[in-house]
């Protein structure tokens, strides 16, 4: 489990991140929410959001690790698991807004999932997003 934390009086966005995070449960490409709670570290109270650990780091990692570049059959496997956690995050009415390899999890050899919600934004009109189809 991994902790996101921030003082009390600047835990808006953080929370804000919560409540984003909360609208998607279980979907296998977003990172998953557990819980927050309230701490005190060197005598001031401390928000924080419990989330799932990344235990291979994020894409740019492990793209800065790698000599001769990603397999392609990698790229194609993260690429389709980014375009449906996108779509989730539309369907939801949401947009991510931070979209970059430091926000993308690896788990396992090929498992990536989509994080930090702190930027994303309600969608204020529909559109067809073009990868619903992925599901």
């Amino acid at each position: 489990m991994a902790v996101k934390s921030v003082s009390v009086s600047q835990s808006s966005l953080l929370e804000r991140e919560k409540d984003i995070l909360t609208q998607f449960g279980d979907c296998p490409e977003i990172l998953r929410y557990f819980g927050n709670d309230f701490t005190v570290e060197d005598g001031k109270e401390v928000y924080n959001i419990l989330l799932e650990f990344a235990s291979q780091g994020n894409l740019h990692q492990l793209l800065k690790k790698s000599d001769m570049g990603l397999p392609v059959s990698d790229v194609r496997y993260y690429t389709r698991s980014i375009l449906r956690g996108l779509s989730m995050i539309h369907e939801k009415g949401f947009v991510h807004c931070d979209i970059k390899l430091l926000n993308i999890l690896v788990w396992g050899s090929t498992e990536v999932k989509i994080a930090n919600f702190g930027l994303a934004k309600k969608r204020n009109c529909d559109f067809d997003d073009g990868v619903s189809g992925l599901r």
